[in-house]
């Protein structure tokens, strides 16, 4: 009888006894008063400065996978988010957005040469593209509103970048619009420069382009993304959230490439952490920013004569040295060894070709070889040689044109210089004049079409990254637009089909379905060359971090911690998809969290 009464109060003493954890929320909140929910039971998170949105708390919870979510202000998320038994904090959430950090498949590498550009600094933990990064600008409101008015100035302030799992606050920034013409978006390209000897792992200026003319928001960043897949020094791009003293100012794709105002040697600081890996010793002479008209046609030793070619320091701002380059270059007139010459000694060849590779796979017509437009060059000392470096990718997968198909060949392209804007291609077009550099063209292309760019390979990122971006496309239609300008040009719909879909708004149109374009170049390829893309994609080293993918471990402890050059903040996926609102002041009231 003792024995039995004995089990029974053991038994519910064990039943009674409940292990727990202390676990560390964080969140980002445009509120004031942010609370997270657990178990049924609220509790208040404290913020970590009055001037920042950013709310933290231990809060003590059983052991075993947890399900929470938050209250800020009078606003409960209608989602669960769900917290792994292993976590003792959580990653740097934001109220209103259900995802945190997902991981996107990563691109193939294409090429077994060379097959990646290792000469920048470490791009993390900004350009980790497991997480969409919050930009928070806090600056004098009435600054700002006269700003948004004439768009014309730049705005001191600080800004914080939140990433995965940590933040960089930098007390002294410039904030300005990047262009101030009426007939622009309202919705306008945004700049930020950190003053003084503050740097992201070396990077000081960025321009966050607005995604306006793109119903997909997706072009930039894959293009980019490709690239660097590719093993092309391009600048990095991720999509970024921006607030400004806490108003939600939309969804953009920042990168690492940009010039503001009459701040100097900001082309050379993308030089250093590009070609440099963040530090070299002397200055930057032969760097060119090239727009249109910068075609590399010779047209004689004047270097009046010649115009696009923009330095953003006029002590080492020096066309003259660029002539020998046009000369060589207009001298090889098919001639093997003047050509190996030229590559040898003067450019590099595989900076050229593998990005004409992707101009011509994806349409592009206001790049290098079609309009003379959107790159840069720069002669690294350490080889001596000029490098091709491409940049701005909005008007590509058939974007606003229809001169473009899918099935067209690459030959094509050589017969399509100079009906946009007026100016030949000499830089690729010279090389393909000789067999053995159209051998390397082709090589190049046929490489990248196998085991990159195709449906395979490229729908499993842009689906995935599509999937990532549907609430942050609705968040971004539903903030307010404070510029003067045009409205939105696409609509929540646009963005759903934008893949598969053509989408017909008059001058803007969208004539291909970005995986429809893909498909069709990609089988115009194969077909030509008699090759097959990969059915399976080819991962690339599981040792390398690749396109922001980072491996699968939880969430470090430390609120604002730097992390390791080798490694990224760490990752997770989440198993429930964005929420749909259908109510439109929902969706616009929710901007603000």
């Amino acid at each position: 009888m003792l024995g039995g009464k004995l089990y029974i109060i053991l038994a519910a003493a064990a039943i009674g006894h409940v292990h727990s954890r202390d676990v560390n929320f964080r969140v980002i909140s445009m509120s004031t008063s942010v609370s997270v929910s657990v178990g049924g039971k609220t509790h208040q998170l404290t913020a970590t400065s009055p001037d920042l949105p950013y709310f933290t708390g231990k809060v003590t919870v059983p052991d075993g996978d947890v399900k929470y979510n938050y209250v800020a202000g009078d606003f409960t998320e209608p989602f669960e988010r769900n917290l792994p038994a292993s976590w003792s904090q959580t990653y740097n959430d934001l109220v209103n957005r259900s995802q945190t950090v997902v991981p996107l498949p990563p691109f193939p590498w294409p090429h077994d040469q060379d097959p990646q550009w290792k000469r920048q600094s470490n791009p993390l933990p900004l350009f980790d593209h497991s997480f969409i990064p919050v930009i928070y600008v806090s600056a004098p409101q009435a600054a700002i509103d006269l700003l948004n008015v004439n768009l014309k100035g730049v705005v001191p302030g600080s800004v914080t970048f939140f990433y995965g799992d940590e933040y960089q606050t930098f007390a002294s920034a410039n904030y300005s619009i990047h262009k101030d013409g009426k007939d622009y978006w309202a919705k306008r390209a945004l700049k930020i420069a950190l003053l003084g000897d503050d740097s992201i792992n070396g990077r000081k200026y960025f321009k966050l382009r607005d995604l306006a003319e793109d119903p997909t928001y997706m072009r930039e960043v894959l293009y980019s993304n490709m690239l660097q897949a590719a093993g092309v020094g391009t600048p990095n791009v991720i999509h970024v959230r921006v607030y400004v003293n806490r108003v939600p100012m939309g969804l953009f794709a920042l990168t690492d490439y940009t010039k503001i105002g009459s701040l100097q040697n900001i082309w050379e600081n993308f030089a250093v952490s590009h070609f440099h890996g963040g530090k070299f010793d002397g200055q930057i002479v032969n760097w060119f920013d090239c727009g249109t008209g910068a075609d590399f046609v010779y047209k004689g030793e004047n270097h009046t004569m010649y115009v696009g070619y923009e330095n953003d320091n006029p002590i080492t701002w020096n066309e003259q040295d660029l002539i020998p380059v046009f000369r060589e270059l207009a001298n090889i007139k098919g001639s093997e060894p003047a050509a190996d010459a030229f590559v040898t000694n003067t450019f590099d060849v595989e900076s050229i070709m593998r990005s004409m590779v992707f101009e011509y796979l994806t349409g592009s017509w206001d790049g290098y070889w079609l309009s003379s437009s959107n790159f840069a060059i720069y002669k690294d000392p350490q080889t001596n040689k000029w490098f091709f470096i491409p940049q701005d990718f909005d008007l590509t997968w058939g974007l606003l044109t229809d001169l473009q198909i899918p099935a067209l060949r690459y030959e094509a392209y050589e017969k399509a210089q100079g009906t946009i804007s007026n100016y030949s291609a000499p830089l690729i077009t010279s090389l393909l004049q000789v067999p053995k550099y159209r051998t390397l063209f082709e090589t190049r292309l046929k490489d990248t079409v196998q085991r990159l760019f195709n449906p395979v390979a490229f729908n499993r990122r842009s689906n995935a990254l599509h999937a990532r971006l549907l609430e942050e496309v609705e968040w971004d239609l539903a903030s307010p637009r404070l510029h003067p300008g045009k409205p939105n040009a696409w609509v929540v719909d646009d963005f759903r089909v934008g893949l598969e879909q053509t989408i017909d708004r008059g001058t803007w149109g969208h004539n291909f379905g970005m995986n429809v374009w893909v498909e069709g170049r990609a089988r115009a390829v194969c077909e030509q060359f008699g090759i097959k893309w990969d059915e399976v994609p080819r991962d690339p080293p599981l040792n390398e971090h690749v396109n922001g993918v980072a491996p699968p471990s939880g969430p470090a402890s430390g609120t604002n911690r730097q992390q390791d050059a080798a490694t990224s903040s760490a990752s997770r996926a989440e198993d429930r998809p964005p929420t749909v609102f259908s109510d439109p002041l929902a969706v616009t009231k929710r901007a603000y969290f």
